[in-house]
């Protein structure tokens, strides 16, 4: 089986971290690293649970199109409320 390299950067103290718990259960950081990238191509539902910021999925987009053909049309209106935090006036529907 042919191999590459692959650089990672992160954090030094993360790295000496992640080394020592490495060695606590008896394998190297690239050996970890390594069974990560296999769970990762074979099953994505894997310890980190990666997903995607659910502002931008297909549901959510479609709520906005809808939303902003409502404004459009004179179904829902903007108003203007105060940003609790900064005091800044925005719109909102």
């Amino acid at each position: 089986m042919a191999q590459t390299t692959v650089t990672i950067q992160m954090d030094t103290r993360l790295k000496e971290n992640l080394e020592k718990d490495c060695a606590r259960i008896g394998k190297s950081l690239n050996e970890v690293l390594v069974r990560f990238a296999n769970a990762a191509t074979i099953d994505m539902d894997f310890l980190l649970h990666l997903e995607a910021d659910p502002f931008y999925s297909e549901s959510n987009a479609r709520r906005l199109r809808q939303h902003i053909r409502e404004v459009e049309e004179g179904i829902a209106a903007l108003d203007k409320r105060t940003d609790e935090e900064g005091g800044e006036e925005y719109e909102n529907a």
